[in-house]
């Protein structure tokens, strides 16, 4: 009786130990499984829909132009014999620029004096070979046939007369009738021909002051040309500076041979002012206006930048593009003209009352839906999942996306970032 008390009660004993080991084993399975599970689950991230403004924003690279620059161009044909300033000078107004020979520039001079001269005499001659059509030779004739018409007509009244007397002949009667006539038709053809000649008269003499007119308003282009000409020829072979500022450009050197007309310097007037140029393609530049903001880098080691505003935009036809300027303040700034910066043009547009994260918009076949943040009981305790929400797109920016209102939309969690692929109802764990 006693060795089978003392055996029930080590079995007791071993049941006990063995249902205790399965009771730690199956809470260290379930809490494995669950950590396990919980390792291969998608991290999500989440936000709540907020209202807003879409704001479109391009980066483009720009240059800083000055506004008021001296351009100096060759006066004639001239050799550069010294050049004196280079690129970043400073300069006053009566500065030496360059040294050159005049000797063809000179030869130009006097080719100008000739061909004026010559325009004067070619003005001279086609006044005095002109002759204007005289009508008084005319109007005289037609007044000799218009006596001889009234003399014939009082001749076929007398006639008729004497006819109706029996003292004239029928044949007299119609000789005076035909006399009559013809005084009369020669009249008329008088009077057309004064019209006609009146008509070339007037023709002529509009001919003739419209070609003095142009020939003396060429002559006056080149005394004029020929004037500038001898101001700009010094007669020292000294090209100067007409104002102070900064040299930025020069496009010679010693002994280079400059056409007239050519630029040799461009001076950066002392209180110029400055604006940024960039070009935008029309596809970009359609979403851009004057006075859109844009922020100016200057790309210096303590990186200057200024806010400021579109202030001009103008389509290049040539090119096909657009080009963009925003006059800066330049106060506390030491621009230069070709100065390289970085430009970045922004827009609001819209109004809307539910904006999500871009990367939160997923395309479907069917259209674009978003994954928004459920909660459930699953068989390893409350769990989190994801569920597709379709949405209609409104508009778009670089970061956001405006949606349109639903009932709960902005109540939900939108998923705006996935470790891993979604589908409706995929168990998810929070980043």
């Amino acid at each position: 009786m006693g060795d089978l008390s003392n055996k029930t009660v080590k079995r007791k004993k071993v049941l006990r130990k063995a249902g205790f080991i399965f009771l730690i084993t199956i809470l260290f399975m379930t809490f494995f499984s669950k950590t396990i599970n919980n390792l291969l689950l998608p991290e999500v991230e989440c936000s709540y829909p907020i209202g807003g403004k879409m704001v479109r924003t391009i980066e483009v690279s720009g240059e800083v132009k000055a506004l008021n620059t001296e351009k100096i161009y060759s006066y004639g044909n001239v050799e550069i014999i010294e050049v004196r300033v280079q690129n970043g000078n400073r300069v006053s107004k009566g500065d030496v620029l360059a040294l050159v020979d005049e000797t063809d520039a000179m030869a130009g001079l006097k080719s100008s004096e000739l061909e004026v001269l010559a325009l004067e005499n070619e003005l001279k001659n086609y006044k005095n070979s002109f002759e204007a059509i005289d009508i008084t030779l005319y109007e005289k004739a037609a007044a000799m046939a218009f006596k001889q018409m009234q003399d014939r007509e009082e001749n076929l009244k007398a006639i008729k007369t004497l006819y109706e007397q029996g003292a004239e002949s029928y044949k007299s009667l119609k000789d005076a009738e035909s006399s009559a006539q013809f005084a009369r038709d020669d009249y008329a053809e008088k009077l057309v021909l004064i019209e006609k000649m009146n008509i070339e008269k007037a023709d002529k003499e509009d001919e003739f002051k419209r070609t003095v007119s142009h020939m003396s308003l060429v002559l006056e282009v080149k005394k004029e040309e020929l004037d500038s000409l001898k101001k700009k020829v010094p007669g020292n072979g000294e090209i100067i500076s007409a104002v102070d500022g900064t040299v930025n450009t020069v496009t010679v050197e010693e002994g280079f041979m400059a056409n007239s007309g050519q630029l040799l310097f461009e001076i950066v007037k002392k209180e110029t002012k400055f604006t940024v140029k960039w070009k935008l393609d029309v596809l970009k530049a359609e979403s851009f206006d004057e006075g859109d903001k844009v922020t100016i880098n200057f790309k210096t080691s303590d990186g200057i930048e200024i806010e400021d505003i579109v202030d001009r935009k103008v389509l290049l036809p040539l090119e096909g593009i657009y080009e963009f300027s925003s006059n800066i303040d330049t106060e506390g700034l030491k621009p230069e003209d070709g100065q390289s910066v970085d430009v970045s043009i922004s827009k609001e547009t819209g109004n809307y009352e539910v904006v999500v994260p871009k990367s939160s918009i997923i395309k479907g076949s069917t259209g674009d839906y978003i994954f928004v943040l459920k909660e459930r009981k699953g068989s390893l305790g409350d769990e989190l999942y994801v569920e597709e929400a379709m949405i209609q797109v409104l508009d778009s920016d670089d970061l956001n996306s405006a949606i349109k209102p639903t009932a709960d939309i902005s109540k939900e969690k939108v998923v705006s970032y996935s470790s891993k692929m979604l589908m409706n109802g995929t168990q998810v764990k929070l980043r």
